[in-house]
């Protein structure tokens, strides 16, 4: 065999060995974050990447307003939709039943041929002439390659056509046909054996998730059919049925091994970049682009698609944060001048306030914004980041009745207020404060806008509340409803639709709002709540009951999986480990402020901050936001703030369901420590 051409390593090291350049890459890198997973068989499942990697979903009907797609769009969505499907079921199989595996996605062909096969291989190699000038073009990528060390190599090929078809079938083949010679002559490079000869396996699998007939199977591709992955229980029977565990010798377990430094060592990324990208995706809303070209071509109703802020010289402030605007967002930024609004964590409520006091401060009239004392900081760092230095007051609750009283009755302002929510905390009076501003503002030529969230409870509140902080929420919806009609004020329809979030972390979120009513309606149930009445009883089984279907995700940009962690004692080094390890996992030494590690008020959160320190982790609280420190603090002030990354940890799962706020903070990755099992 020729030598290869040399290939640059890791600190400009020279290899003339790829396997070796692979293996040292491999080391730096990927062992950097599974450092447990290294010529290890014991080892869980691995996703490679973490993240999903495929493009986005553009989202139809009620949660975006996007105008319906047509069908042939709605096909090539559906194949995205059923690879997402087999990505989630393949990581939820492997760490429940430790598959010792590594899962790659997408492996771009070209790239491979480019970057290993030319490089291990001879020039003229089949693999290189024969096989390959007969697919090229026609073969783009393998959609899922597994590198099992007890099972072999898994090549799986997904097809999610409507109906069972010929041509894709035939496609599918091919695919893993070539897919399977570039295993065997990776395995057989350095000496010369018949890869027919080879004694570890190649499983091919055509995956048809949305072909309910199971049809025949040819005796060298194995079927994935819908009917075999409507249940946990049918994937695993599916599983176990078609690929049989073994013992590999050493030698077996080395080829294995350079398998896993090649297509991991190419596929591996910086995962900080990968979270990014997520983050850039959700920050730009680039998932409504096709939904919005697509209404734009037929015409649509402007009520109901998607509207592109940079078309509209009214909205065009926003292009900065939301490019696009759904209906909802639509109808509170064109709305009255006086109105309150509330949605979801994640709608857009502070983005459209913010930009809306931002609007009318640069058009140089006199603003004033309330919120809570955990928010002055970053309301301030706006306005700075966008160059307004003057005309702008951010005040915290209690310095309302301060304000009024020092403040000129004849001059005129516009009045912004974010999360009213947790304003009982710092002033008791709240309602009468405001109705003293409404009454100082008559003039409905300046704004008057007020934003809440009635499903986040105030950890305080939830403190003293055996309902777990929730009879305060809906009061402040009942409240807030109540003096709009006094004072004939506007009350828009709540905000429904999540968009800066991840499909992971929604999924997890409302699961795990979902479980925890329903677990306050079982508490509800006992002899102690007895003196809270049948009435209000009732309220909540109805709101718990409804729940499920009052949010909607605008999108389905995808990011890592929720991990949940249990911890049976108090032990804080453990606890450090395992947040050292996660930020060694996605985030480099210089964006340490992407993380935040939120915390209820039972944990002991000064001693973890000395341990974190102890570790050379540099920690601040939320209001230090322009240090480069992971944020320590409680999660009730993590308010309107949002990190890539968030690590929530508590002791008691009381205080864990009574403060979810904290989960709704994570943009891209969520992590959970806790004592015991989570609601969900």
């Amino acid at each position: 065999m020729e030598v290869p051409a040399f290939v640059k390593g890791p600190a400009g090291q020279y290899y003339s060995d790829l396997t070796q350049a692979c293996e040292a890459y491999f080391l730096l890198s990927f062992s950097r974050m599974y450092p447990d997973y290294v010529d290890s068989s014991d080892h869980d499942t691995v996703m490679c990447p973490s993240a999903f990697p495929f493009g986005y979903i553009a989202p139809t009907g009620q949660a975006s307003g996007a105008t319906p797609l047509n069908n042939i769009e709605k096909a090539s969505i559906d194949g995205d939709n059923a690879e997402l499907k087999i990505f989630h079921m393949l990581e939820k199989f492997g760490k429940e039943t430790n598959q010792p595996m590594f899962v790659l996605a997408q492996v771009k062909i070209n790239d491979f041929i480019k970057n290993v096969l030319r490089q291990k291989l001879p020039a003229d190699h089949p693999i290189l002439t024969d096989k390959l000038l007969k697919f090229e073009g026609e073969i783009a990528e393998i959609d899922f390659l597994i590198i099992h060390r007890q099972i072999g190599v898994i090549l799986i090929e997904v097809k999610a056509a409507k109906k069972f078809s010929k041509s894709a079938q035939s496609k599918a083949r091919k695919q893993l046909q070539l897919a399977e010679e570039i295993i065997h002559a990776l395995l057989h490079a350095d000496h010369e054996i018949d890869y027919k000869e080879s004694t570890i396996p190649v499983y091919k699998v055509i995956a048809m998730p949305n072909v309910s007939d199971p049809g025949r199977e040819n005796q060298n591709i194995i079927s994935l059919r819908e009917e075999n992955v409507q249940s946990d229980g049918n994937f695993v029977r599916w599983w176990e049925n078609k690929f049989a565990k073994r013992t590999f010798g050493g030698h077996e377990k080395r080829e294995l091994q350079n398998l896993i430094y090649i297509f991991v060592g190419q596929k591996c990324e910086v995962s900080s970049k990968v979270l990014s990208n997520v983050c850039k995706k959700i920050d730009q809303q680039k998932f409504l682009q096709r939904s919005y070209e697509r209404g734009t071509k037929q015409g649509g109703d402007g009520s109901q698609a998607v509207v592109k802020t940079a078309d509209q010289p009214e909205q065009a402030i926003l292009a900065k944060q939301f490019l696009f605007l759904n209906p909802g967002q639509l109808r509170i930024w064109n709305g009255p001048r006086q109105q309150f609004f509330n949605g979801s964590s994640g709608s857009g409520k502070t983005i459209l306030l913010q930009f809306k006091a931002l609007e009318c401060a640069k058009q140089g009239q006199k603003v004033v914004i309330v919120v809570p004392s955990s928010l002055t900081a970053l309301y301030t760092e706006f306005f700075a980041k966008n160059s307004i230095s003057s005309g702008v007051q951010v005040l915290s609750p209690p310095g309302i009745t301060e304000f009024l009283r020092r403040s000129d009755p004849a001059v005129k302002f516009h009045f912004f207020a974010d999360e009213l929510q947790v304003f009982e905390a710092e002033i008791p009076d709240v309602w009468i404060q405001l109705g003293n501003l409404l009454s100082r503002i008559a003039d409905l030529d300046y704004y008057f806008w007020v934003a809440y969230d009635y499903m986040q409870r105030n950890e305080e509140e939830a403190s003293r509340d055996e309902t777990g902080g929730l009879a305060h929420g809906l009061k402040i919806q009942t409240q807030a409803r109540e003096l709009c009609k006094t004072l004939n004020i506007y009350h828009a329809p709540c905000l429904k639709t999540v968009v800066r979030s991840t499909f992971e972390v929604y999924t997890f979120v409302q699961a795990f709002v979902q479980g925890s009513l329903l677990d306050l309606v079982q508490r509800l149930k006992l002899p102690r709540f007895d003196h809270i009445g049948e009435e209000t009883k009732e309220i909540f089984t109805q709101f718990v009951e409804n729940y499920d279907v009052s949010n909607h995700l605008g999108h389905k940009i995808c990011g890592p999986s929720v991990t949940v962690v249990k911890v049976k004692n108090l032990d804080l080094d453990f606890i450090t480990q395992v947040v050292r390890n996660e930020i060694n996992k996605w985030v480099e030494n210089d964006s340490l402020h992407h993380v935040a590690v939120l915390v209820t008020t039972s944990f002991l959160k000064e001693r973890l901050g000395y341990l974190m320190a102890q570790e050379g982790i540099a920690v601040c609280d939320i209001a230090d936001s322009k240090k480069n420190a992971v944020v320590l603090d409680f999660g009730h002030k993590a308010h309107s703030y949002d990190w890539p990354v968030v690590v929530a940890i508590s002791w008691f799962n009381n205080d864990l369901s009574s403060n979810y706020l904290m989960f709704t903070r994570a943009v891209s990755r969520l992590l959970v420590i806790t004592t015991g099992d989570v609601p969900l």
